[in-house]
């Protein structure tokens, strides 16, 4: 029984009869205002209800000017102009800039491996400049190249299906197929990445097979069964090791480290994998048994050892008599690819029918725990979340790539007059790059030089990479307060599914990406990449796509401040370099092109 004055208490009028159903008034507390929410602060309609589960709408004329690269590409132009792209340059141990016998400055070179551990591994190499902004906790965007060195041939293109009419739905998808022969198997893993034939570059969306069919399918563990592996070794070779004996015999100092499986990549014949059907997913379990692997012990880094050669890092231990098993339970999406079925309903059995391959690899992994059995040293990881590919046959198949990805390079030359100053013989050329190039109408892929991994650009800024990363600071300039979301930034409302948000899920409060399918597969580019560009003398060509007129009124006043804080920015950064490799990391993972669960680990497991 609830007494009077408990009502009291509360600041709770008694009901009073009033014909029955007692004061409407009583109870208070429910806003009931209309009033217009704050004033907006970008483009686009903002709720009065500006809470979480809001969302900003934005007219075509908004998100036209938003989506237009010409003001991307008139601030890249006055950077360079500026000069503000500052070469990253190799560093002695006391921190001065390495020269060589000419006294000149020694680029920083970042040596690494494309699809590292896989039979189809490339060589790459990363040359890179900073950018000074007042937006990051370092005071710093990266742009770094990807250079491919002696990059293998992908295969030659036999026709490009590029008619509008004849190729109707494709075109309606943003699709554009070419047929190969003489297909690389690499291609399959380049999903996402960009080739070229020397004149014409796009990004990949698909590597289909002789009968249209996928030749590449795409399944991420489980959030509810994470993989895992377990790695026995011997104890007494574990135990005989200088960092053992420097931790005083304590076998548990290797928890933290970094477990290496040197030919852990498998690609082999279906076999013993259980392929499960449901409604919307299907779903593959793998048990992986392997005895006499070799197996190393490595320490951990600054950066995560997916960035660099293996063998450039730290052995602890090493052995060529390590057994280990790993599970997982994969789930792949059906709406990604029963298109490719027509009216067939696409399901698991289908699938196994179809595909001849698996293949799964794991990134170097944390040590969670070491337990001795026997003679015996058993060496568990930290769960992990992973992908496992089913590939099918695609030596003679088709690539489809994104419509709106495609580029034209050629010599910066106008009528046969080559512009430039020529320079010292054999110093480089200027080279233009077209990138509105629309394969419906214009020729592409007419060049009879075999396909090739495209040199691509990349940025930590979140204009390219469409992510945010965390900005711990509490205050920033003038020590205004920060906005909480971009110091601890988490998925927010219109955010992507779980199945493909999985991954990236891991570094919630680290990185929030909100790059969207159609994004991830464009011709990405930024300010920061253009500046880049134009000073590794590759010309952009300047887009078409102006924005309006009041648009570009507001941008140039804007541009204006901008370049008169230049210096500034420059100061700040200088002040603030060297804090956080979170934007490095990022970067060179887009570069990579690892995926959203190899990113999520190479963040992770990188030393801030």
């Amino acid at each position: 029984m609830v007494l009077f004055s408990e009502y009291k208490a509360a600041g709770i009028d008694m009901p009073r009869k009033q014909n029955g159903f007692g004061n409407s008034k009583a109870f208070k507390g429910i806003n009931t205002s209309i009033n217009k929410g704050k004033v907006k602060g970008a483009a686009g309609s903002y709720p009065s209800n500006r809470g979480y589960g809001s969302s900003v709408s934005r007219t075509v004329i908004e998100k036209y000017d938003l989506d237009s690269d010409w003001t991307r590409w008139r601030r890249g132009v006055e950077y360079y102009y500026q000069g503000s792209a500052e070469t990253i340059y190799e560093l002695d141990s006391t921190g001065k800039v390495v020269v060589d016998s000419n006294g000149d400055k020694v680029v920083a070179e970042i040596v690494s491996k494309l699809y590292q551990d896989t039979p189809d591994e490339m060589d790459v190499k990363f040359t890179g400049y900073r950018f000074p902004t007042l937006n990051s906790d370092s005071r710093n965007h990266y742009v770094y190249k990807r250079n491919n060195v002696n990059p293998p041939n992908l295969g030659t293109v036999t026709s490009v299906q590029s008619d509008p009419l004849t190729y109707s739905e494709n075109k309606a998808r943003g699709e554009l197929w070419i047929q190969t022969t003489n297909t690389n198997s690499i291609l399959k893993r380049m999903l996402s990445d960009r080739i070229t034939d020397g004149e014409t570059e796009a990004t990949i969306l698909f590597v289909l097979d002789s009968q249209k069919r996928p030749g590449y399918y795409v399944g991420k563990t489980d959030v509810n069964k994470l993989a895992s592996i377990t790695v026995s070794v011997p104890l007494a070779d574990v135990m005989s090791t200088t960092y053992i004996q420097e931790h005083g015999n304590n076998i548990h100092a290797l928890v933290g480290q970094v477990g290496y499986l040197n030919s852990f990549f498998v690609q082999r014949a279906i076999s013993t994998e259980v392929f499960t059907d449901g409604n919307y997913f299907f779903n593959v379990s793998v048990t992986e048994q392997d005895t006499n692997q070799d197996f190393e012990i490595l320490e951990k880094s600054d950066l995560p050892p997916s960035l660099y050669d293996i063998a450039s890092l730290t052995k602890i231990f090493t052995t060529s008599a390590a057994s280990y098993e790993l599970e997982g339970d994969y789930k792949y999406s059906k709406e990604e690819y029963q298109r490719f079925f027509g009216k067939a309903y696409l399901t698991a059995q289908v699938v196994e029918a179809q595909v001849n391959e698996v293949a799964f690899t794991v990134m170097p992994f944390t040590i969670n725990s070491v337990l001795v059995v026997g003679n015996q040293l058993e060496i568990t990881s930290i769960p992990f979340e992973s992908e496992l590919q089913l590939h099918s046959d695609t030596s003679n198949g088709y690539v489809v790539f994104a419509d709106n990805s495609f580029t034209k390079k050629e010599i910066d030359s106008y009528n046969g007059n080559y512009y430039h100053d020529l320079g010292a013989p054999g110093s480089a050329q200027w080279y233009r790059i077209d990138s509105e190039v629309d394969p419906w109408m214009d020729e592409v892929f007419t060049s009879s030089n075999a396909l090739q991994p495209a040199d691509i650009y990349c940025c930590s800024c979140p204009d390219f990479s469409h992510a945010m990363m965390r900005m711990p600071e509490s205050t920033g300039e003038n020590g205004k307060s920060t906005n909480k979301q971009a110091r601890y930034p988490l998925p927010t409302v219109m955010s992507r599914s779980d199945f493909d948000s999985l991954g990236m899920s891991q570094v919630a409060g680290m990185v929030n990406s909100w790059e969207d399918y159609k994004y991830r597969h464009s011709f990405k580019i930024c300010k920061h990449t253009v500046a880049a560009m134009f000073t590794e003398q590759l010309k952009l060509k300047e887009p078409n796509a102006y924005p309006t007129v009041d648009a570009r009124l507001k941008f140039e006043e804007k541009l204006k401040e901008d370049m008169e804080t230049v210096s500034e920015k420059e100061r700040a950064s200088l002040r603030r370099s060297n804090l956080t490799t979170l934007e490095l990391v990022y970067t060179l993972a887009q570069g990579l092109n690892l995926d959203e669960v190899e990113t999520a680990y190479v963040v992770l497991n990188n030393s801030y």
